[in-house]
């Protein structure tokens, strides 16, 4: 945080986002490694999978996602590092064999990685929390994941 004192008795602050990032927080400790880079992931959402009624499209990102977003129809939203996988939106459950779609996107540097990982699904509320795993060589998805239900 910043303070500026302009003139006796009158004092302005500024607070400063330290992720730089537009989206839906993601409160969980999830990062992505893909295309030689790393990144944490601080956006997330969770929205009703279009293509197979009673799932949901758990997205997470570096940059750009929101409830209006759809990783799977996309695979981008804007330049940045992206996780996102569907599950079942009926309740908690533990989900060994799910297809992990990994992408990043930084100018005309394009990347993408998909295959099976685990999924844990421990809340669904007004928020979709759990646990991801998925690290089959040189690319990776781990970490806690807590975003916004947008359906």
């Amino acid at each position: 945080m910043r303070v500026a004192i302009l003139g006796i008795g009158t004092v302005v602050m500024m607070a400063c986002s330290s992720s730089g990032s537009t989206g839906d927080p993601q409160n969980g400790n999830a990062t992505v490694v893909i295309g030689g880079t790393t990144g944490k992931l601080v956006v997330g959402s969770a929205i009703a999978d279009a293509s197979t009624p009673g799932n949901m499209i758990v997205q997470l990102g570096t940059d750009g996602v929101t409830c209006s977003t759809d990783l799977d129809s996309s695979g981008g939203a804007t330049a940045g590092q992206f996780a996102y996988f569907s599950v079942s939106a009926g309740g908690p459950g533990v989900y060994s064999d799910v297809q992990i779609n990994l992408a990043s996107q930084r100018g005309n540097d394009v990347a993408f990685d998909s295959g099976t990982g685990s999924v844990e699904i421990d809340t669904i509320t007004t928020r979709v929390t759990g646990t991801l795993a998925y690290a089959p060589g040189g690319t990776a998805a781990n970490g806690t994941f807590d975003v916004e239900k947008c359906f």
